[in-house]
């Protein structure tokens, strides 16, 4: 992760041939794409309950073995930071699925 010059934080993916720029605007001159709502990983959450709506236990788009080293890098920063326990917040349990 590295902070720009602009007010955008850029994420380099080292296994994808992207980079995914996150902020206000639109799509940048570079070709990357700029998304508004980009916090509390909201895009995966999406992701998450599409898969269930569908019966799936399983993403096609991100493997388990992916999903776990996530969640244990994103565990580690936490246990980094002093963060001892995970705060849900309401507005992140609005989406309902019916399965």
């Amino acid at each position: 992760m590295k902070k720009d010059n602009s007010s955008f934080l850029t994420i380099l993916v080292p296994h994808q041939a992207a980079e995914t720029k996150h902020g206000k605007g639109s799509a940048n001159a570079q070709g990357g794409f700029l998304h508004s709502n980009s916090e509390g990983l909201c895009y995966q959450a999406d992701h998450v309950f599409d898969c269930l709506a569908q019966g799936k236990l399983e993403s096609d788009v991100m493997s388990p073995d992916v999903s776990m080293l996530l969640a244990e890098v994103i565990e580690e920063v936490r246990h980094k930071l002093g963060l001892s326990s995970l705060r849900i917040l309401p507005e992140l349990l609005i989406k309902r699925v019916q399965l």
